[in-house]
């Protein structure tokens, strides 16, 4: 079911009636009573061994799980529970497609010692890290006589974001051996690189696709091409500084803030003219970040001494999907909301020094400067 809020306040549908087993075999041994009834003229009582009421409990169990077949059918075709396939054709009729995976990109500079002759290094030309990605060249290029350096653009061998965030300055082995180079390094940060686009990334867009019915003028048409640009955009964020300027704000995957080559390109999908109205100047840009820490202690009741471990680990889950909650835009810093997480793991009581309740505008998003997360030990219940 969609994570969705606005989807999620429709109410929810049953299309036979939230019919649950235990009233299908009511009715089933209700029917059959009065149809013996009628026919014999004498009335019956199965007994709960009666091998009649076992029969009908076998065969209302397949008749349950054939409306429960209907359930599915039924609401694989509303956007609130639709999924897979069914996702996928919903989708196409507000032209939707899911995202395919994408690539990682970098640019590779090879290095030499000076030659008197130009040195080539073909398109396809290979690099692996070392953790075992592998990059290869996108175009020919040539290290002229005399000099050392000539930079390619690269992209890597497999799709997903397991190519993303090799920082720039990492030596890179070279795969294919070519006459003189003596090195690789990636120039920029790995970026670009995603996953196949999620059901849920895919309803989102199908939710809002309405917004680009017309140009992308309205700040929901923005925000509908912003997602489309690639399946890892988490959030965006749409505003006019001044008139005909539009900047868009958006985050990755994981709450990550965009690179400056994730920028560049979304401003340059989003310039396309089948896009941009005419007069529109668009910008990229990641949020500003707002420091937030955490610093708390936090206590077992002592009847669930035997389970302290699970809880221990439970909590620091529930710390852990605190921070992912918060890395949102515009979502104020609310410790409400961590103790309710850590309370909910197993804690008896929560003693919270930070965070602070504090205000994040709309064009921010909290960032995480420091965690102190203590275990206080058992208490009497």
């Amino acid at each position: 079911m969609s994570q969705i809020k606005a989807l999620e306040a429709i109410p929810d549908v049953s299309f036979i009636g939230d019919t649950t087993l235990q009233q299908v075999q009511e009715t089933m041994l209700r029917d059959y009573v009065s149809e013996y009834s009628r026919i014999t003229g004498e009335s019956v009582e199965l007994a709960p061994a009666d091998p009649m009421r076992l029969v009908l409990q076998a065969t209302s169990l397949l008749l349950y799980q054939a409306l429960q077949g209907v359930e599915r059918a039924g609401r694989q075709n509303l956007l609130k529970y639709a999924e897979g396939g069914a996702l996928d054709n919903l989708a196409a009729l507000r032209n939707c497609t899911r995202l395919p995976a994408q690539k990682a990109t970098t640019t590779l500079q090879f290095t030499i010692n000076p030659q008197p002759v130009i040195v080539n290094i073909p398109g396809g030309t290979r690099v692996v890290t070392e953790s075992g990605v592998y990059f290869a060249t996108t175009e020919y290029v040539e290290i002229p006589a005399g000099a050392q350096t000539a930079d390619a653009p690269a992209v890597a061998l497999i799709e997903g974001d397991a190519g993303n965030g090799i920082p720039a300055g990492t030596a890179m082995e070279i795969v294919d051996p070519l006459p003189y180079l003596a090195g690789a390094i990636n120039t920029v940060q790995t970026a670009g690189g995603s996953n196949v686009e999620t059901d849920d990334e895919l309803t989102e867009r199908v939710f809002r696709a309405p917004g680009a019915f017309s140009v992308a003028g309205p700040a929901a048409g923005y925000e509908y091409f912003a997602r489309r640009f690639r399946s890892d955009i988490a959030d965006v964020k749409v505003f006019s500084p001044a008139p005909e300027q539009v900047t868009v704000l958006f985050l990755l995957d994981g709450g990550a803030l965009p690179n400056e080559s994730d920028l560049r390109a979304m401003e340059d999908y989003l310039s396309d003219g089948a896009i941009r109205p005419l007069c529109d100047k668009v910008t990229a840009a990641a949020p500003a970040e707002q420091d937030y820490s955490i610093d708390l202690t936090y206590y077992i009741n002592r009847s669930d001494r035997a389970r302290a471990d699970a809880v221990q680990a439970a909590v620091g889950q529930a710390v852990e999907s605190y921070k992912s909650w918060q890395r949102t835009l515009g979502r104020d810093v609310n410790a409400s909301e961590l103790i309710q997480r850590v309370m909910a793991a197993g804690a008896k009581r929560v003693e919270i020094r930070k965070p602070a309740f504090a205000s994040v505008d709309e064009n921010k998003i909290a960032r995480l400067a420091s965690q102190e997360v203590v275990y206080g030990g058992l208490e009497d219940d």
